[in-house]
């Protein structure tokens, strides 16, 4: 190892989870641009529960589908989409995607993968494993596992910070990321 500490292969995966409509797609657009400024390359993937169409009728490349190709590709000179069906989970599409430092990905709560849990409303409370959950952002005083720091929604810079914390020691291979990330969401949490 010449003395050198052993950079990680591939992105960093860190989820953003949190109840149907608690508001996890609009601090993901809100936290982008601040992870992005520092020079870190963000790619995104969203769970789905539900099945979905990702092409519009009448397309050419939805017409493709539609007469039994199992995927299509839309390449432009400076955009590309492919779209397949079958099964598939968050780690082959990692593969596929663009070169990236961090994933964020949307949903996943029942996940190993460390996580900001997105709390809103009077009464919520925090729904996923404490294990991986490294901070709850909430606009209230929600109920929130014992060890995790509760941020506000709205501060949108503490929460990005906690997400480079997170990276920075996951990046070196560092095996307590999740505890350095814990603890800078433990200086930003809410007094």
């Amino acid at each position: 190892m010449n003395g050198r500490q052993e950079h990680r292969r591939g992105p960093v995966a860190f989820a953003i989870c949190g109840a149907k409509a608690s508001g996890k797609t609009t601090l993901i657009t809100r936290l982008i641009p601040l992870l992005v400024a520092p020079g870190l390359r963000v790619v995104t993937i969203k769970h789905d529960g539900h099945d979905f169409v990702g092409d519009v009728p009448g397309t050419d490349s939805f017409r493709h589908r539609e007469a039994g190709a199992v995927g299509t590709a839309i390449l432009s000179r400076g955009h590309w989409l492919v779209q397949g069906m079958g099964a598939q989970d968050e780690r082959s599409l990692m593969s596929i995607l663009p070169a990236a430092d961090l994933v964020l990905l949307e949903g996943f709560k029942a996940s190993a993968y460390p996580k900001l849990e997105v709390v809103r409303g009077a009464g919520a409370a925090s729904c996923c494993n404490p294990k991986n959950l490294v901070a709850v952002a909430s606009d209230t005083d929600c109920a929130h596992p014992a060890g995790v720091a509760r941020l506000g929604l709205d501060d949108v810079e503490a929460l990005a910070r906690v997400v480079l914390a997170f990276w920075g020691h996951a990046r070196e291979g560092t095996p307590q990321a999740v505890t350095a990330a814990r603890e800078q969401a433990g200086k930003e949490e809410l007094r």
